[in-house]
């Protein structure tokens, strides 16, 4: 059982809600307004009223690179790193014996094998991203099955609550039931931490 600190109905009613929490109590770091570390965000219903979000040219591409089927040519992308993240085999350090991995597709067969399962996480950070330009903000999930609900947890290093965190939101929830129609479970809770909320 979750107990959130923070419920929602609605995307939409998390963003308006959390701005106004940013610029109450945010503190002002490189000419911005931050409050770090805002953590049990829950929304129950993230594609409530999704008509009514204000989603850019730009914010749809993003929010393409993080469904199943999209194959975005670009390999800095969401896409690239949930459907082809490189990695060594276990038992060797040679670069030459990399594959690439699709988490989604893993963790679809996890919970098709232990629908009770904790080891199902999405990760989309890389120890790169440190000296990068581009860093994913989303950094990883954590996917669990609970009662016959699909339950998705993630985890944002740095969220523009203003201009990021609708499509941002509405990409992950897209997936969300992508996957748990996949799976035959009804969506359950959509869980967000901040490590950087502006």
């Amino acid at each position: 059982m979750f107990f959130p600190t923070h419920n929602y109905k609605s995307i939409i009613r998390a963003q308006k809600d959390l701005l106004i929490y940013i610029l109450d109590y945010g503190e002002d770091i490189e000419e911005t307004l931050e409050v770090n570390n805002m953590s049990s965000i829950c929304i129950t219903n993230p594609l409530l009223n999704i008509e009514n979000l204000l989603i850019t040219p730009i914010a749809k591409k993003h929010m393409a690179q993080m469904m199943i089927q999209k194959d975005c040519k670009s390999q800095i992308t969401h896409w690239f790193r949930l459907h082809k993240w490189p990695s060594i085999r276990i038992g060797t350090w040679d670069e030459s014996n990399v594959e690439n991995i699709d988490q989604i597709e893993e963790v679809i067969k996890k919970l098709k094998e232990n629908p009770l399962s904790k080891r199902c996480v999405l990760t989309l950070h890389s120890p790169k991203d440190i000296n990068s330009e581009y860093a994913t903000s989303w950094a990883f999930s954590q996917l669990m099955i609970r009662k016959n609900k699909f339950i998705i947890t993630n985890y944002f290093r740095s969220c523009d609550i203003y201009n990021a965190f609708p499509y941002n939101m509405l990409g992950i929830a897209k997936l969300q039931s992508e996957i748990a129609e996949i799976l035959g479970v009804e969506c359950g809770e959509f869980i967000v931490h901040i490590g950087s909320a502006h």
